[in-house]
């Protein structure tokens, strides 16, 4: 406990989980084209396309967990009433100072409680509807989900207290969960039995103790020090990477290895701070260097393939971090500075794709540039570069939401930058699809919500 901790240092966005879609941010609303005319004000809106508001906690909801949810409308008109809120004890933050960011064994210590606000109706545009019935004295147990057509999956529980499924039931078939034992390691097996007999195993304990930031790790704003990192495949022997494995009834297992792997940020704004004493080490208000999991290999074995399996291996390439404008400490931008980052996928067969990603700051950080497939070093048998239409151009432009978050990649995750031409390039030929430029008033042929409305396909030579 104790020290002075600022929002952005714990909190880091409300995001919007969907199925398939992935996490889309909920970005504060400055234009109501794209609201539903259903009488209602909907303050967000995410990325994709959908528009939120709030509503109250479920009536069921216990007094630790009462407040406001959200009301999500997507663009296909699927209303998601998510209000039901549990609360999830989550690691303590740690650092050396009052006022920074870890330079020596951590001393203040921020208790932390994630809040989550899980569905109790998803409806269509059709009015057809699934509830999300939770237990009133358990806020964490899921009791059973019902459709209006009558449809309907049954959930029980462990005794234990840890809120883990035990069975779940269609009132025909039952699957059965069983746990290894807690904090058990790497080798503590998680299984779902199938209604037909077969089971799912996962061993995934390692992944989940895997410390992302380690307490060694010294942030200053020159970069970071004292980090245990990899950069290519590693079989586990030293400690550095964490392994893990899920099995499929058909007997055939991936095994999956994450190491913690340092990544850089170019062109981003320099802000050194101390918080008013000198004596603290400075640290980046918002970094251009960070530590994240990351895969570095994967293999799968099984009946049907070699007995070594099939193995792909992932390498990280620099960093390519710099500060832009005036520095004191690290690395300056110049105009020869890299503006991208890449890792090469090593396939089984020992042929390789490059991956090149762009790394400027609020620019396009994360976009997808190129791929380069048969990728030797130098050259690549086939490749595909992607450009990208400019944020806030009109039709789509104006429905930008904004981030309330103050670091971090918020500028480019809350704009809205669809493909706008695709080449790809192979044996002498190139194959191109881009949207037309030919729409009056508009610099390309997108519509409001960034979906192209006139797309040319063409081939040279």
């Amino acid at each position: 406990m104790g020290g002075t901790w600022l929002p952005d240092e714990y909190w880091h966005g409300t995001f919007f989980n969907l199925p398939g879609s992935g996490d889309q941010e909920l970005l504060i609303n400055e234009d109501s084209a794209h609201v539903p005319a259903d009488g209602h004000e909907y303050p967000a809106v995410t990325k994709a396309g959908s528009v939120a508001r709030c509503v109250q906690t479920d009536a069921s909801a216990t007094a630790a967990n009462q407040g406001e949810g959200f009301e999500v409308v997507t663009q296909d008109g699927v209303i998601y009433t998510l209000n039901h809120m549990v609360l999830w004890n989550q690691p303590a933050l740690k650092r050396a100072t009052a006022g920074g960011m870890p330079s020596v064994a951590p001393t203040y210590n921020l208790p932390r409680w994630e809040y989550f606000l899980y569905p109790t109706k998803v409806m269509d545009r059709f009015g057809n509807t699934v509830d999300y019935i939770w237990n009133t004295s358990e806020p964490a147990q899921l009791l059973r989900i019902q459709s209006s057509d009558g449809r309907m999956i049954v959930f029980t529980y462990l005794a234990d207290g840890s809120n883990r499924i035990a069975s779940v039931s269609d009132g025909t078939r039952t699957w059965d969960y069983t746990y290894g034992p807690p904090g058990a390691s790497g080798n503590s097996t998680d299984t779902v039995r199938l209604p037909d007999g077969t089971q799912w195993s996962y061993r995934l304990a390692s992944l989940h103790h895997m410390i992302n930031q380690p307490s060694t790790t010294a942030v200053n704003c020159a970069g970071v020090a004292g980090v245990t990192q990899r950069t290519g495949f590693d079989d586990g022997s030293s400690g550095t990477t964490y392994t893990g494995s899920i099995t499929g009834p058909s007997g055939a297992s991936v095994t999956f290895s994450l190491a913690r792997v340092l990544f850089g940020r170019s062109h981003l704004a320099y802000n050194c701070v101390t918080d008013g004493d000198d004596s603290i080490t400075a640290r980046p208000a918002d970094p251009y260097l960070f530590m994240s999991a990351a895969v570095v290999g994967k293999t799968i074995t099984g009946p049907g393939l070699p007995a070594q399996g099939l193995h792909w291996s992932y390498v990280y390439g620099p960093t390519n971090n710099c500060w832009a404008g005036t520095y004191s400490q690290g690395v300056a931008c110049t105009a020869n500075s890299p503006t991208t980052r890449s890792v090469i996928v090593t396939d089984p067969d020992g042929s390789q794709t490059r991956y090149t990603f762009g790394n400027r700051a609020n620019v396009d950080e994360g976009l997808l540039y190129t791929t380069e497939s048969g990728w030797n070093g130098s050259g690549a048998l086939r490749t595909t570069e992607i450009t990208y239409a400019e944020p806030n151009t009109a039709p789509f432009g104006p429905f930008d939401g904004w981030s309330l978050r103050g670091n971090g990649d918020y500028a480019i995750t809350s704009r809205i930058r669809p493909q706008r031409k695709v080449v790809t390039t192979q044996q002498g030929r190139s194959f191109v699809w881009e949207v037309a430029s030919d729409c009056a008033g508009m610099p390309y042929c997108f519509d409001a919500f960034a979906r192209p409305t006139r797309v040319i396909r063409s081939s040279t030579p």
